[in-house]
């Protein structure tokens, strides 16, 4: 579901084109698993994108670029040789590089337990020499309560904001927060109200959300023009391992219009599977 936060900024930056869209939702939470766990979703995943004709794959998952971004190269690069290729993208290389841009001295990074404990943004600063610090925390409590689909219940905004309140306190002093977990971005607004209400002792300057797909989209834009889309309503196709009629409503909702039919991934069926590729 977080990858619709994503899927989302595209539309908005790089304008229409086709998009294939594949929420692994029967799998979820990633942010708990084992590095060889994701890096065997990671190859199913992309064996099934393989079929369309693509020019990019993006990982619109952190957890995923942080654990198996090798095994998706791997994969790419077999289909490339295959005459099949395409490009990989994350969020966290895009927007490490953006960070850099700009004067910030204390980096905190909200992300999945998973994603803060392989330090995956403070190594993607650190190669690029960045001065400031970095503080990655772990944020276990929010995916489940943003895929609960119940937002706005008083149940769930009271356990969403105890569970902001641990998390940001965590980051007391940061000038800048990376949201590097894209269902984050759902909670932004609420991220922003308590940096500026109930914790505004614990920050002592304006803080600066960053949302690593705004980052992805522009370097898209800059970079790779060739995806740039003239403004027009995108081609979109969407599967789910889920619910699907779930998934439809929760897409819908994400992204402000209709989706048109979801289409059901059965794992289990699903014979292209690239298992060498993800040995340990």
């Amino acid at each position: 579901m977080g990858g619709l936060s994503v899927l989302r900024r595209l539309t908005q930056t790089i304008g229409g084109g086709q998009f294939v869209y594949l929420g692994d939702t029967a799998r979820l939470p990633y942010g708990n698993r084992s590095r060889q766990e994701i890096s065997a979703f990671v190859a199913e995943i992309i064996a099934f994108l393989s079929d369309y004709q693509l020019d990019a794959v993006i990982m619109a998952c952190n957890t995923s670029a942080a654990l198996a971004q090798d095994v998706a190269l791997k994969v790419a690069n077999d289909y490339r040789v295959q005459g099949r290729g395409f490009e990989v993208f994350n969020l966290i290389e895009p927007t490490a590089q953006a960070i850099c841009q700009q004067g910030y001295e204390r980096v905190g990074v909200m992300a999945t337990r998973a994603t803060a404990e392989s330090h995956a943004f403070g190594r993607a600063l650190e190669a690029l020499n960045f001065a400031g610090q970095v503080v990655e925390v772990g944020c276990p409590k929010l995916v489940p309560l943003i895929e609960s689909g119940r937002l706005g219940e008083a149940t769930i905004e009271a356990e969403l904001f105890l569970a902001l309140q641990e998390y940001l306190l965590a980051l007391a002093g940061c000038d800048a927060i990376v949201l590097g977990c894209t269902h984050f971005p759902f909670v932004a607004e609420r991220i922003q109200v308590m940096i500026k209400g109930t914790l505004k002792e614990h920050f002592s300057r304006p803080v600066v959300l960053i949302d690593p797909a705004e980052s992805l989209a522009m370097m898209l834009r800059a970079e790779a023009p060739d995806m740039v889309s003239p403004p027009q309503a995108a081609d979109m196709q969407f599967f789910t391992s889920g619910d699907v009629l779930e998934f439809q409503r929760a897409a819908e909702r994400c992204l402000g219009n209709a989706v048109g039919p979801v289409k059901s991934v059965d794992w289990l069926a699903f014979s292209q599977i690239p298992r060498a590729l993800v040995s340990p």
